[in-house]
Formats: structure tokens, sequence, C-alpha cells
């Protein structure tokens, strides 16, 4: 489970912002993260300060 570093109202805000994939987009490699994941992680980054 994530951590609620962005609430549920800024989320509905920033949501549209990155580009959707489409079934199929990069089928090799790892699993797709969910970018409410991935913004997460960078806001723990800079907020931790994390280099």
């Amino acid at each position: 489970m994530e951590a609620a570093v962005i609430d549920v109202d800024l989320w509905t805000l920033i949501e549209p912002l990155p580009p959707m994939t489409k079934p199929g987009d990069r089928d090799l490699g790892q699993p797709r993260v969910s970018n409410r994941a991935v913004l997460n992680g960078i806001l723990f980054a800079i907020e931790a300060g994390i280099r």
C-alpha cells in the first residue's frame, strides 16, 4: 500500500498530466509502476534529501 504523501484532492488535479500508456506498449521488462507511486517516490526523495 502506498504512503499517503499526495492526498486525493491533489491527485485528482495531477492525474491527467502524465502521459497515458496504451495497452501493449513496452510489454518487455519490469511491470509498470503507477504514476502516483512514482510521484510519491520523487516527493519522498526530495523531502528526505536523498541524492
